[in-house]
């Protein structure tokens, strides 16, 4: 009886999943990159998003710097995104218990954290850029439901981790025995 085959089958069908989802960020980049060359207009009002502030087209600094924060952003995203795939591959390829895997997934909640604080505080520093050389607006940090359920969510990541590496060494010491 393999007592793993649920979740090999499960982490088969996340590999492309999560690949789709990297190549989509990969492809927003480009889009977003594209739209800081060509129309720093758009650009503004794509940072703007969720500001309330009403804006002209980003000048070459603002431009810069709305680019590399959304970039930074997305980075964070990709990193997580490409451990947690790497760990699913793992799986699908039968590794259930191992301090690697663990290790992983461990990892890979780290960087959801990372990735989570930074969307949060992407908001106000796009507006601080937005308002390089115009009339100061105000600056809030806004923190939704979506911010905690992420944050809670790398967490489980985290603590189940934890469990599979007891799980690692508690097998590893079962082999020793037997």
């Amino acid at each position: 009886m393999d007592r793993f085959a649920n979740a090999r089958r499960l982490s088969a069908r996340l590999v492309p999943v999560l690949t789709l989802v990297l190549a989509g960020l990969g492809l927003v980049m480009l889009w977003i990159g594209a739209i800081a060359v060509f129309d720093r207009q758009g650009l503004a009002s794509l940072a703007a998003i969720g500001t309330g502030m009403a804006v002209g087209p980003a000048g070459p600094l603002q431009a810069v710097l709305l680019f590399i924060l959304m970039a930074g952003q997305t980075a964070l995203l990709v990193r997580a995104l490409w451990l947690l795939r790497q760990a699913v591959s793992r799986i699908a390829a039968g590794y259930m218990l191992s301090p690697d895997l663990a290790a992983l997934i461990h990892e890979s909640g780290r960087w959801f954290v990372a990735a989570t604080l930074a969307l949060i505080a992407a908001q106000p520093l796009a507006s601080l850029i937005l308002s390089i050389g115009r009339t100061p607006g105000f600056l809030s940090i806004g923190v939704t439901t979506a911010h905690v359920l992420a944050l809670v969510l790398a967490g489980v990541l985290m603590l189940f981790a934890h469990l599979l590496a007891d799980a690692a060494d508690i097998d590893a010491e079962n082999r020793e025995i037997i």
